[in-house]
């Protein structure tokens, strides 16, 4: 497998995951019956998904050194 096809495939790993912890939250929120406004909501949600795109980002030469060895 080419190393862009592994890169893909870790990009799409982490956005599955922010999508996963987005859902929970709101899952959570939701199920616990915390007060919290949309825009609120949707912060959290921007933060939680800002958060994991940065994460990849970081990562991504680590991935690529260790791909290349």
């Amino acid at each position: 497998m080419s190393n862009s096809k592994i890169m893909s495939t870790v990009s799409t790993s982490f956005k599955f995951a922010s999508e996963k912890v987005s859902n929970n939250l709101v899952e959570y929120i939701r199920r616990e019956n915390i007060e919290m406004t949309e825009p609120q909501m949707k912060m959290m949600l921007n933060l939680v998904e800002s958060s994991v795109q940065q994460a990849f980002s970081l990562s991504c030469g680590s991935i690529e050194k260790t791909l290349k060895s």
